[in-house]
């Protein structure tokens, strides 16, 4: 029944991924905890947050920490159904809350989530290391 709601485009160029994901609702990155998720950064979630598309992601303390200090999306259980379909739920039901938590993910990026910003972290640890 959910399908009525999804337009899937398949796999779409690079060129055109921008344009795809520009009114959606939300991004949605829902791995399952194994071990090569649980600790790793999630490029999806970094580029729905620089296009301005609020979170809906994996509850690993990694992701939700992301998202909870950015203020921009719901951290929910992968692997509960209802959680999931809650928070799409809430964001659906508040377009104004989830374009201004797109919003906050979109400055996060511009401020902290991006090589500049990365790289001074970097440095700092050379710094100390040497």
């Amino acid at each position: 029944d959910g399908w009525r709601r999804v337009r899937f485009l398949g796999q779409v160029p690079r060129a055109e991924v921008v344009a795809a994901m520009r009114g959606a609702r939300a991004g949605v990155v829902l791995n399952h905890p194994t071990v090569n998720y649980v600790d790793a950064y999630p490029t999806r979630m970094f580029e729905y947050m620089a296009c301005g598309i609020p979170v809906v992601c994996s509850s690993f303390p990694l992701w939700a920490s992301i998202v909870t200090d950015a203020r921009c999306g719901i951290a929910v259980d992968p692997l509960d159904p209802e959680a999931i379909a809650a928070a799409l739920r809430e964001l659906e039901a508040d377009p104004e809350r989830a374009q201004r938590l797109g919003e906050i993910g979109r400055r996060a990026i511009a401020e902290r989530y991006n090589w500049e910003a990365q790289l001074r972290t970097l440095e700092a640890l050379y710094a100390r290391v040497a």
